[in-house]
């Protein structure tokens, strides 16, 4: 098990497995009345509220902020800079403030666009969790290597064995295991 796709490209490659557990489920014969059969219908609604949960998930990630809304946000960023520079006194505090402002503004722009990118100061959001079910799991946890290049992710100190994919996602999978404690 990897984490190779984008958030919300992942629905797609993980379907397959969804359907596999549906198909499983499906040849499950259990007798009436039996306490099996509660059990049975707990997995039911558990696989129905994964499937719900990953859904939500899939369209969330995927929504994104159109040209033309980035467009209507640069412009009335362009306008509240222009406006307050045009408007500032020769006072010293005048200045500090156009700038403080101006300033404000551009960080939140950049901020916006960061989340949108699901990154924050340019580490990437919501990997530890994922990494933390895969130990979770009894599995090692998994890195891409482009992700580690790129700096959108950093290893935390106190993991001293991972897995390091070396391929492209979509690609025959090329896994290699990194041992921190035989390096230090």
């Amino acid at each position: 098990m990897v984490f190779d796709y984008e958030l919300g490209a992942y629905y797609k490659e993980s379907t397959q497995y969804i359907d596999k557990l549906y198909e499983e489920l499906h040849t499950v014969k259990l007798p009436s009345g039996s306490k099996a059969e509660q059990l049975f219908d707990d997995m039911v609604g558990t696989l129905s509220h994964l499937e719900d949960m990953r859904n939500k998930s899939s369209v969330i990630s995927l929504e994104r902020l159109t040209k033309g809304q980035w467009g209507i946000l640069l412009l009335l960023a362009a306008i509240i800079i222009i406006s307050v520079f045009t408007l500032k006194g020769g006072a010293i505090f005048s200045d500090v403030t156009s700038v403080m402002l101006s300033t404000i503004l551009i960080l939140v722009l950049l901020i916006i666009r960061d989340l949108e990118n699901f990154k924050l100061a340019g580490q990437a959001l919501m990997v530890e969790s994922g990494q933390e079910n895969l130990e979770t799991m009894g599995m090692m946890r998994y890195y891409n290597h482009r992700e580690i290049e790129q700096g959108t992710v950093e290893i935390p100190p106190h993991v001293k064995q991972y897995r390091i994919g070396m391929h492209e996602a979509g690609e025959e999978f090329d896994i290699q295991i990194v041992d921190v404690g035989e390096n230090t």
